[in-house]
């Protein structure tokens, strides 16, 4: 049972390495950061023409979305302290209402959410577009990642928790919604209207979400920072950001799939030394059933046998026990068991077993008959 139950989780636990996807990096290719406030408007032609000049058309059938940051503690998996202050992105009305375009052929995949309304429900996003009253809380959404391990938010949408910034400023948030693996990980999002209330003195946008017409990504990220090096302007591939905060979880995953695969191997040695023994054990009880007239043949089907079925029950048991480990993950769709893979595991265990089981019988049924009655 304790091999099947390894073998499962070996192998299930495999699926739930991840990989970056479209719906992690929401559709960009580019991330960025400057280190000085940028005040114009990137999505708008008037605006790249006041910061880029002639190199405006460069940037020609690229979105870029802005947001408004507020520097504190990465609360994302890297970070191996808890955070005390979570960075904070203010989410513009722009970005709201591009994700309101139903055709988008990727997203930011929301695992939960607060909506209610149908509009609300087809871009969640529009949880942050109004401003709340200073004695509520303040709508948030981070990532599902973010919530669990780095703020230990574990009551989902709805919870709410408090963090104190510079200047004594104590802010109440409200869980809205939680990203499933995303490339925001690290970072609370919160509307731009709550931004301004709670931080007036930050003003300006540092933070950027860049979709590049095909094949142009290494241009684009060229020209911005080429003309925009005096603000610090920083472009990173999204792909490759999201690819670095999943690692640290696919390095648990791969850190536990080694030792697994370790405690198996040894678990199949001793799987193979308690069978041998079971059978020596009972070399006086075989013998003395050889006198009697039972034939070797008979005999060795019949030890296989009780073998055979002890090995399959515990291999069965194991099984069911690891399903219900990994079952969850399983029906919230965040794990898919690779089932060949698992199912060529326990067959290696099974025929492991078996063939054991047979040398050990083979070898007690070969031993002389008057020696082992006399357990020699």
């Amino acid at each position: 049972a304790l091999m099947a139950s390894a073998s499962f989780l070996i192998v299930a636990v495999s699926a739930f390495r991840m990989s970056p996807t479209d719906q992690g990096v929401g559709g960009f290719d580019l991330m960025a950061e400057s280190s000085q406030p940028i005040y114009e408007n990137l999505n708008s032609e008037a605006g790249r023409k006041d910061l880029l000049a002639d190199k405006a058309e460069e940037l020609a059938g690229a979105t870029v979305l802005s947001l408004r940051l507020k520097p504190g503690d990465d609360a994302s998996c890297r970070n191996l302290y808890q955070p005390s202050q979570p960075r904070v992105l203010g989410v513009t009305p722009q970005m709201i209402k591009y994700f309101d375009d139903p055709k988008l052929p990727a997203r930011f995949g929301w695992s939960a959410s607060a909506a209610k309304t149908e509009e609300e429900r087809a871009n969640p996003w529009r949880l942050l577009s109004a401003e709340t009253a200073t004695d509520q809380p303040v709508p948030v959404v981070l990532d599902q990642n973010t919530a669990m391990y780095s703020l230990r938010l574990y009551g989902g949408v709805g919870e709410t928790f408090a963090v104190t910034y510079g200047g004594g400023t104590k802010v109440q948030f409200r869980v809205a919604g939680l990203l499933a693996n995303s490339v925001l990980q690290g970072s609370l999002l919160i509307g731009e209207a709550n931004f301004k209330r709670l931080f007036p003195q930050i003003s300006g946008y540092r933070s950027f979400l860049i979709k590049s017409p095909p094949g142009k990504s290494e241009r684009i990220a060229g020209v911005l920072e080429d003309r925009l090096g005096d603000e610090g302007f920083d472009t990173v591939d999204a792909r490759a950001r999201l690819n670095d905060l999943l690692a640290v979880q696919n390095t648990y995953i791969s850190t536990f799939q080694s030792l697994g695969a370790l405690g198996l191997v040894l678990g199949t040695f001793g799987l193979a030394a308690v069978q041998l023994r079971s059978v020596f054990e009972r070399r006086k009880e075989l013998a003395l059933m050889r006198a009697a007239g039972f034939r070797q043949g008979r005999l060795g089907e019949m030890v296989l046998l009780e073998n055979l079925v002890l090995l399959i029950g515990g291999l069965a048991l194991g099984a069911f026990a690891a399903l219900v480990a990994v079952l969850p993950q399983m029906l919230l769709g965040a794990a898919r068991v690779p089932l060949a893979d698992l199912a060529a595991m326990l067959g290696v265990v099974l025929v492991a077993g078996v063939a054991t089981g047979f040398i050990a019988v083979r070898a007690t049924l070969k031993a002389p008959l008057v020696g082992a009655l006399r357990g020699e």
